[in-house]
């Protein structure tokens, strides 16, 4: 780990989401998915104008999330929103389940043209590229923040206790060897991060 810089930084929110598994895109895989951990799933539309599970470009074996949804009985969805038209469906359809969740990568038009209606579910970007002002433009107006962590865990602003937290673990870009690191570094400066997202090999160690 390259760097890390603490402010004086602490966050106190209802409720910790813990552990959420990167890129479970089939109920199949979802078996394998302890319910006490959350899931990040990526959505786009796929035949028939139906929204699948898909990281790539819909095919044949995409599972479209209405059967999906069928299988989850797990404690947090991230939506990560793969184009754009289809954040208000996906809204909707994960409400009416009563699933905890919130959408990740919408278009920036798209959060800010809706952070009244549905701040709450929305998330914006920070890392060593992404800036700091965006988050301190948004806070009080969207839910959550996705730390991402591409080479290293960027500096951890007082402007983030603002918003709910989630971190991508280190081993998201191939190094679980500092995973041990950051979670001593967030527990000796009291940085509560509400969840986690590492691959499901790997979350055992954020426990």
């Amino acid at each position: 780990m390259k760097r890390m810089n603490a402010d004086e930084f602490s966050v106190s929110r209802d409720r910790n989401y813990g552990p959420i598994a990167h890129k479970i895109n089939s109920s199949k895989i979802l078996l394998d998915v302890p319910k006490s951990y959350g899931v990040e799933i990526d959505i786009r539309s796929g035949p028939n104008q139906k929204l699948v599970l898909s990281h790539d470009l819909a095919n044949s074996e995409s599972e479209e999330l209405d059967s999906y949804l069928k299988h989850y009985d797990h404690k947090f969805i991230v939506a990560n929103i793969k184009e754009s038209g289809i954040e208000d469906i996906v809204i909707r359809k994960l409400s009416e389940k009563n699933i905890d969740f919130f959408l990740l990568d919408c278009e920036m038009p798209f959060v800010y043209l809706n952070q009244e209606k549905c701040g709450e579910v929305l998330s914006v970007r920070y890392s060593e590229i992404e800036s700091i002002e965006t988050i301190k433009y948004f806070a009080g107006k969207v839910g959550w923040v996705w730390i991402d962590t591409f080479k290293n865990l960027p500096k951890m602003h007082e402007e983030l206790k603002n918003f709910k937290t989630c971190l991508v673990s280190p081993d998201r870009w191939g190094r679980p060897e500092e995973i041990t690191e950051y979670k001593e570094f967030l527990n000796d400066n009291n940085f509560q991060i509400q969840g986690v997202m590492a691959e499901l090999k790997y979350l055992p160690q954020w426990k």
